[in-house]
């Protein structure tokens, strides 16, 4: 005898529940006591106090799923979750050529995408920071060029104002010496 509609829409929710309660609790046991235990290094020196943390943690998020699809499968909230859920399938709809996001496995890689924007942010502000700071440089590297060429034309005119006066010297010198040497035949 072929069960009536009633009996299979139970069975079909009694599935659809024991699916579900399965999931959840592959999700509740979804981190590894490993991993759990090197989260919590300060208690790494207590593994039994770890082990102990972890069941009662996975359990407890366990009891809370159930009582959560519980309050579900009363008959006013199933109806409204799933009028809910089915308005949200509706306004998701991905089309075919693109994937949707879904967080990686590795926790660590999650926080970076949440990150991400963040961290473009900072990018976009250094990346202006350091355009402001080229920019002040190249004013400052055309100063410096700039009197470093005055230094230099000042350094190459004293250069030949004394390699004239080098020349221009002996001659002074001789000068001086005749005038004294006049002075003396006038004075005597």
């Amino acid at each position: 005898m072929a069960p009536t509609g009633e009996a299979c829409q139970r069975n079909n929710v009694l599935l659809f529940r024991a699916a579900l309660s399965n999931g959840m609790k592959s999700t509740a046991e979804s981190v590894s006591e490993s991993a759990f235990l090197d989260t919590f290094t300060i208690l790494k020196r207590r593994p039994g106090v770890t082990r102990k943390l972890y069941k009662i943690l996975v359990q407890s998020l366990q009891e809370c799923m159930e009582a959560d699809l519980k309050e579900i499968f009363s008959e006013e909230n199933l109806i409204n979750a799933l009028a809910k859920v089915n308005g949200l399938s509706e306004e998701a709809i991905v089309p075919p050529d693109r994937s949707a996001w879904r967080p990686p496995g590795n926790v660590e890689e999650h926080l970076r995408s949440l990150d991400a924007a963040r961290i473009k942010e900072e990018c976009v502000s250094l990346e202006k920071r350091l355009n402001d700071m080229e920019a002040e440089n190249e004013v400052l590297m055309n100063d410096v060029t700039e009197r470093r060429s005055k230094l230099q034309a000042l350094d190459e005119k004293m250069t030949l104002t004394l390699s004239k006066n080098a020349i221009a010297l002996p001659r002074m010198l001789k000068s001086i010496a005749d005038l004294e040497e006049c002075m003396n035949i006038i004075e005597s």
